[in-house]
């Protein structure tokens, strides 16, 4: 029975799952390098939008700590969970202090989104590498329902099955197991599916804005779409994941997809990361929303994007009736949905016949 837990890292992610672990009813204490950072990591907690705590006096079940001076206290937690920066040399100092802390038979678990789950523990005590597995959450955790769970070859599986359970019906996760390769399952298909749209963004033309209004609800996926999607996860953070595959995935037929292109390397030079350097595809400008325009660099007013074809197929309500009036329309729009190679050539033949 899982009651208390550790989180250590109070970062975005780290904060958002003890505030989710909260909301469960656990005893939660957050620790970070400093008392300072995890107090900082509780109040932006507080602050998030959309809210992370189901009731604000929720915040009372989590302690914030340090790693100097809190962490022996894990050895009273029923479930740790590792959630510091992408950084595997890093993580792997910390789990070894974690491994002389933490009670025999508690699970410790990382919140990685890719870096291997086996290396990670190569070195540590054949009881941690026992309870030992990936817990990958999605931000925001409170909202997000998937939850990836990556055993490696030592991991119980016994303990596996039963924190699955904890995770479906305590936390309220949609569970996918995942093996332990570069990223797992969901961000190696969302980093594949965003750069391979970013690089048909480039040959075919498009405006961020037109990629947008293709690639969200018009299609079934999130109003966020492409690029609003990347400014909320951190330009950064996509970089580290498409990087971690493209050096890891040596035999991915589709690995040059992985490629970061030239213009994504001066958004980061720049600093453009999307909302935590508050500008990034998109950048607010008093209450109007500007758009960045890769020829210039600059940012721009948005322009109405789509045909007088798609809009009328905007207007189709129901999913599966609305997509088979893209494709009946043609031109562009509708290859640019298309994922396929053959669509990508399409849509530049196209292009150049219209």
């Amino acid at each position: 029975m899982i009651r208390n837990v550790a989180v250590l890292g109070a970062g975005t992610m780290g904060a958002q799952i003890a505030g989710h672990a909260a909301n469960a009813g656990m005893t939660v204490r957050l620790l970070d390098v400093t008392l300072d950072q995890a107090t900082a990591g509780l109040r932006a907690l507080q602050k998030s939008s959309p809210a992370a705590l189901f009731l604000p006096e929720n915040i009372r079940q989590i302690q914030a700590g340090s790693f100097d001076k809190d962490l022996q206290f894990i050895d009273q937690a029923d479930w740790v969970i590792e959630a510091i920066v992408e950084d595997a040399d890093i993580k792997k100092q910390l789990l070894a202090r974690v491994d002389t802390a933490r009670r025999p038979g508690s699970l410790i678990t990382t919140n990685t989104s890719g870096l291997s789950v086996t290396a990670l523990a190569a070195d540590r005590s054949q009881d941690f590498q026992r309870h030992w597995f990936g817990t990958h959450f999605f931000n925001p955790p409170r909202y997000m329902r998937l939850l990836e769970l990556i055993p490696t070859a030592n991991t119980d599986p016994s303990a596996l099955n039963n924190f699955e359970k904890f995770a479906e019906t305590t936390l309220g996760k949609g569970v996918v197991r995942a093996k332990d390769t570069p990223n797992f399952i969901a961000n190696r298909i969302g980093i594949f599916a965003a750069l391979k749209t970013i690089h048909l963004l480039q040959q075919a033309g498009f405006t961020i804005e037109e990629i947008d209004r293709l690639t969200g609800t018009l299609i079934g996926r999130p109003k966020t779409a492409t690029f609003r999607t990347i400014d909320m996860v951190g330009l950064d953070i996509f970089v580290h994941v498409a990087e971690n595959i493209y050096e890891n995935a040596l035999n991915d037929e589709e690995r040059a997809t992985f490629r970061i292109p030239e213009f994504i390397r001066l958004m980061l030079d720049r600093k453009m990361l999307g909302a935590k350097t508050k500008r990034g595809f998109y950048k607010k400008d008093g209450d109007e929303i500007l758009v960045l325009d890769l020829d210039s660099m600059e940012y721009r007013p948005q322009r109405k994007s789509g045909s007088a074809s798609l809009e009328m197929v905007a207007n189709v309500e129901n999913l599966p009736a609305r997509l088979k009036a893209l494709f009946k329309a043609g031109g562009r729009e509708a290859a640019v949905c298309d994922t396929s190679k053959g669509g990508h050539r399409d849509v530049r033949s196209r292009r150049q016949g219209s």
